[in-house]
């Protein structure tokens, strides 16, 4: 069931350079997607090498704007928001055909919301496509694939933002919206690939517009 509606929304959508924007939300918000090669970074002591333009991550780009809301003189801090990313691919495991589904968090420490564009960025690893999609390893990028990105204020679990993108004219966002709620059931018949979805402090873009992005929570990992 779930292969069969994805079949239908995927109809001519392309993976890469793919814009959304969102409707009512409080967080406007703008989403890209495209493909990246590593970036390399000049040693003194160690010879890096040219990054390979087959195998490339697959960045999730997001802007978002929140409310601006006083408090007192300044703005006021929101703490205990969460960003989740959410991917569906048409996939290959064990030889069957198979829906996948990637997922991603971000637990912010604060947004102030001052009126003004934040951005955030996540990043899948291309190795994730390359063993599981329906593609060639070598053609992973012509993959079609849909993302969610989805804003959360966890004190009272209400959803302040939401975005799809990898949508054309003919589909519906409702529609598609459905589907993902579908995937992220617990007893969902998909490929299940959670925490893959990278935040950008966990990939080799760490140190590259650092002071861009709003302080997410510490891990708890150990790393």
């Amino acid at each position: 069931m779930y292969k069969t509606c994805f079949v239908a929304l995927m109809a001519g959508v392309l993976s890469f350079s793919v814009w959304g924007q969102s409707r009512k939300s409080d967080f406007k918000m703008t989403l890209k997607t495209e493909f990246l090669p590593t970036p390399v970074y000049v040693l003194s002591n160690y010879d890096n090498e040219v990054p390979s333009l087959s195998s490339q991550w697959l960045a999730i780009k997001v802007t978002y704007t929140p409310p601006s809301v006083k408090d007192g003189s300044d703005y006021l801090w929101v703490d205990d928001i969460r960003m989740d990313v959410e991917l569906m691919f048409s996939a290959k495991y064990q030889n069957k055909s198979i829906m996948g589904y990637a997922t991603g968090k971000i637990e912010f420490w604060a947004i102030q919301f001052d009126g003004r564009r934040h951005q955030a960025m996540m990043m899948l690893p291309p190795q994730v496509l390359q063993r599981y999609g329906d593609q060639t390893a070598s053609n992973y990028r012509k993959l079609k694939i849909y993302t969610r990105v989805k804003f959360t204020n966890t004190r009272n679990n209400s959803v302040i933002g939401m975005l799809i993108a990898g949508s054309n004219a003919n589909d519906k966002e409702t529609e598609i919206n459905r589907v993902f709620d579908q995937l992220s059931s617990p007893v969902a018949a998909v490929l299940r690939l959670p925490n893959l979805i990278l935040p950008v402090e966990k990939t080799p873009w760490r140190f590259i517009d650092m002071d861009s992005y709003d302080m997410i929570k510490p891990s708890n990992d150990g790393n």
